[in-house]
C-alpha cells in the first residue's frame, strides 16, 4: 500500500492513535500500514474524536490513484468531497472522484471528510496520447472549429459515450452517440484547446480539438 497523508483542521491539540497506541501529536500523519487510525482533538474546551479512519490492505477502500489510459480515479465515496491538483495547482472544476488528464505531470487528489479531516494522495501520471485498438474510423470536422463540430464514427460506435474536457482536465459535457454523424454545438465555449474522449467498449480514443473565434 502506498503512503497516505492525512491532516487535521486544528494546528494544535491533535493526538493520532493506531490500534489504540498513540503514534503522533502533529497536525499531519503519514499512514504506512493497514489498520484503524483515530484522530482525537483537544481544542482547549473539550476533547473529541475528529475522525476515525480504517485503512484495509488490498481493499477497494484503500485510497490509491488508479490510472486507466488517460483517466485517473480513486474509489468514489459519498462521505468525501474531492479536489484534484496538477503540479500543486488546483484544477478548476475537478471535484469528482476521477478526472481525464491531457498532459503529463504530478497529480494529487485531496479528499475532505464530512468532519473536515483531509487526506491527500499523490501520483505521477503520463499522458498517453491517442489510444486506438481496432483502427475503427473516427473523424472530427472542422478542426480547428468555431461554433460546431461533426463527429463521424462507424455504426458500431452508436451508443458509445463522447466526453469533452477542458485542457486542464475538467469534464464539460457528455453525449451518447445516437447515430454515426453527431453535430455538437460549441457556440457557448471559449476559444482554446479541448480534449475529446470517445469511450468504446474496450478502448478510449483521445482527440485534440482547437476552438477559434473565426475559422476561414
Amino acid at each position: 500500500m502506498g503512503n497516505l497523508l492525512y491532516s487535521s483542521n486544528y494546528e494544535n491539540g491533535n493526538q493520532w492513535t493506531f490500534e489504540s497506541n498513540v503514534i503522533g501529536l502533529s497536525q499531519t500523519l503519514e499512514v504506512e500500514n493497514a489498520g484503524d487510525y483515530i484522530l482525537e482533538v483537544n481544542n482547549g474546551v473539550c476533547t473529541f474524536n475528529e475522525t476515525s479512519i480504517q485503512i484495509v490492505e488490498d481493499s477497494p477502500n484503500t485510497i490509491i490513484i488508479q490510472q486507466d489510459g488517460n483517466s485517473l480515479s480513486v474509489p468514489n465515496n459519498a462521505a468525501y468531497s474531492y479536489q484534484w491538483y496538477l503540479d500543486g495547482i488546483a484544477i478548476e472544476g475537478a471535484i469528482g472522484s476521477s478526472i481525464m488528464i491531457t498532459q503529463t505531470g504530478d497529480y494529487a487528489v485531496e479528499m475532505i471528510s464530512q468532519s473536515g479531516c483531509t487526506g491527500t494522495v499523490l501520483t505521477h501520471a503520463t499522458f498517453t496520447g491517442i489510444e486506438t485498438m481496432n483502427n475503427r474510423p473516427i473523424s472530427v470536422f472542422p478542426n480547428p472549429a468555431s461554433e460546431q463540430i461533426t463527429i463521424t464514427t462507424g455504426i458500431s460506435d452508436i451508443g458509445s459515450i463522447l466526453r469533452i474536457y477542458a485542457a486542464e482536465g475538467k469534464l464539460l459535457e457528455e453525449f451518447i452517440l445516437t447515430n454515426s454523424n453527431t453535430t455538437i454545438d460549441l457556440s457557448g465555449y471559449s476559444t482554446g484547446l479541448y480534449s475529446l474522449v470517445l469511450l468504446r467498449q474496450n478502448e478510449q480514443v483521445h482527440m485534440k480539438l482547437i476552438l477559434e473565434s473565426d475559422v476561414h
